[in-house]
């Protein structure tokens, strides 16, 4: 059996990432995302909303997607 070695890794810090700002343009623009009261769904409505776009939200459960969008 051929045994293949891990490479090596690479450890990052909280120190290592920087944040950038970027104005996508799209504020304004309308935006529906299914899924969104949890996990990527919701990652991905939350950063369209700071990006000032209008998010119609979607989601199974209500519980979870009232307090998404709370």
């Amino acid at each position: 059996m051929l045994e293949i070695p891990a490479p090596d890794a690479v450890a990052v810090s909280a120190c290592d990432v920087k944040e950038i700002d970027m104005d996508l343009q799209l504020t304004g623009k309308k935006a529906f995302v299914s899924g969104s009261a949890e996990g990527i769904g919701y990652a991905i409505a939350k950063a369209l909303a700071t990006e000032g776009v209008d998010v119609m939200t979607n989601g199974r459960d209500t519980v979870k997607l009232s307090a998404a969008v709370a």
